[in-house]
C-alpha cells in the first residue's frame, strides 16, 4: 500500500494539465477550466464540487480507487465557471484519492485573468513589460492611475493618451479620477514579457517548414514563409513579405495578439507558404498549410491513403500545444516513438520521426495514455524528381 500512495503522488505531481476556454475571459465571457492528463489507473477523477474564496477558485475532483485496473488512463475533465466577475485569480484542481480518503493532493494550478471591458475602453489592452502606451476612452480626467501609481497622460476631447511605466509581467487595474469620481477598471491592463509566449494573451501561428540549405540526393531547399499584415497584432514587429527564414526542424511561429471577444476586423491578415527545390527553378513548389490554434485535436489524428513508393522518403513532424511524453506513429504493428521537446521560445511541443519505411493506407498518431491537443504532417520527396507532397491529417 505504501508504495501505491507513492505512485499516486508521483502522478499527481507531473502528469496533469490545466487551461481555459475561452483564454482571455471578460466578465460577459462563460468560462470552462480544463483539466486533463494521465491517471494511475482506470478510476480517474471526477469533479465533484467547485468553490471560489476570495481570489482562489478551487476546483475539487476524487478518484474513487476500489475496483480499478491498473492501467494509465487518460482522462479529461471540462468544469463549468460560468461567468466570473473581473479580476485575477488562482484555480486549483485537486484530488481526493481512496487510497488517502482525508487528504487532497493539488494536480494542477493556473492564473485565470478576467478582464473589465466595461467600465473603460482602453487600447490596446496589452503592453511589454518595459512599459508602452495605450488610449482610453474619457473625458477630462484628472488623475490616471495603473496599479496604483501615478501615470503621465494627455488627452484631447474624449480620449486620454496614457503613457504606462515598466511593471512586471501580469494584470493590473486602472483607475480614472474625474474630480471627485473615480472608475477602477480591474485587470483591465495586461503586461506581458516579450520573450514569453502567454495562451491568455497570444495565439500560436505555425508555419510548419522553414527549409533552407542542402538535403539528401543533392537536393537544395528554400521555404518561402510570408505574411500580409492587417488588423491583428503580433507579439514581435512584424512587416508584410516574406520572413526571415529561420531554417529550424519545427518550422517557424509567429504569435498574434488575442482581440477580446465580439471584436470584428475589416483589415485582413493572410499567411502563405511554400517550399521549393532550387534545382527545379521553374517549379512552383508546393503549398505547405498554416497551422492554427484551431487546427489542433485531442489525443490523436488519422491519415487516409498515404502515398506509398520505393523512392519516396517520408518524414512525420507532431507539434502539441501540451507536453507529453507519450506519442507514437502507428502504420503496423509495431508503433513508433515520437518525443516531444519544447520548442525554444514558444508554448509548443515538436517530434519528428523517418517514417519511409512505415507507409500504409492508415496511419495513427497519438497517445493513447494522454489527452495532448497535437497536429501533425507527413512529408513525402520523391528521391529520383524532388517532388515534395505533403499530407494532412484528418480528425478521429
Amino acid at each position: 500500500m505504501f508504495a501505491l500512495l507513492l505512485l499516486f503522488v508521483g502522478v499527481v505531481a507531473g502528469a496533469q494539465t490545466m487551461w481555459f476556454d475561452p483564454p482571455n475571459a471578460d466578465q460577459h465571457t462563460p468560462v470552462d477550466a480544463i483539466v486533463s492528463g494521465r491517471w494511475i489507473d482506470d478510476c480517474v477523477p471526477v469533479v465533484s464540487s467547485v468553490s471560489t474564496s476570495g481570489s482562489t477558485i478551487t476546483v475539487r475532483m476524487t478518484a474513487d480507487g476500489t475496483g480499478c485496473t491498473f492501467v494509465g488512463t487518460a482522462y479529461r475533465n471540462v468544469v463549468h465557471l460560468g461567468i466570473v466577475a473581473p479580476g485575477k485569480y488562482t484555480v486549483v484542481a485537486t484530488v481526493r484519492s481512496a487510497f488517502r480518503s482525508t487528504v487532497e493532493n493539488e494536480i494542477a494550478r493556473r492564473t485565470l485573468v478576467v478582464r473589465d471591458t466595461d467600465t473603460l475602453l482602453i487600447s490596446p489592452y496589452a503592453i511589454p513589460t518595459s512599459g508602452g502606451s495605450f488610449e482610453l476612452q474619457v473625458k477630462s480626467p484628472t488623475n490616471i492611475t495603473i496599479d496604483g501609481v501615478a501615470t503621465r497622460f494627455s488627452f484631447v476631447g474624449d480620449t486620454a493618451s496614457v503613457v504606462a511605466p515598466p511593471h512586471a509581467a501580469g494584470a493590473v487595474d486602472v483607475a480614472v479620477m474625474q474630480g471627485t469620481t473615480t472608475r477602477v477598471a480591474k485587470s483591465a491592463l495586461l503586461y506581458y514579457d516579450p520573450h514569453d509566449a502567454d495562451p491568455a494573451l497570444f495565439e500560436p501561428i505555425l508555419y510548419p517548414l522553414a527549409l533552407e540549405g542542402p538535403d539528401a540526393f543533392g537536393s537544395r531547399w528554400t521555404t518561402e514563409n510570408s505574411v500580409w499584415v492587417g488588423a491583428i497584432k503580433f507579439r514581435d514587429p512584424i512587416a508584410t513579405g516574406r520572413l526571415p527564414n529561420v531554417s529550424q526542424p519545427w518550422g517557424q511561429v509567429l504569435y498574434a495578439r488575442r482581440e477580446p471577444a465580439g471584436t470584428f476586423h475589416t483589415s485582413l491578415t493572410l499567411f502563405s507558404s511554400r517550399v521549393r527545390e532550387l534545382s527545379h527553378p521553374y517549379s512552383a513548389g508546393t503549398e505547405v498549410p498554416i497551422v492554427r490554434e484551431r487546427d489542433f485535436h485531442d489525443s490523436r489524428v488519422w491519415f487516409l491513403n498515404a502515398p506509398v513508393g520505393t523512392s519516396l522518403r517520408a518524414t512525420l513532424g507532431v507539434w502539441s500545444l501540451d507536453p507529453d511524453d507519450d506519442v507514437d506513429y502507428s502504420a503496423s504493428l509495431s508503433p513508433i516513438h515520437v518525443p516531444l521537446v519544447k520548442v525554444p521560445g514558444t508554448n509548443l511541443y515538436f517530434g519528428s520521426v523517418d517514417v519511409t519505411q512505415q507507409t500504409g493506407n492508415l496511419i495513427r498518431v497519438g497517445s493513447d495514455t494522454g489527452l495532448p491537443r497535437i497536429w501533425a504532417m507527413i512529408t513525402y520527396v520523391d528521391s529520383d524528381t524532388q517532388q515534395v507532397t505533403i499530407v494532412t491529417p484528418h480528425q478521429e
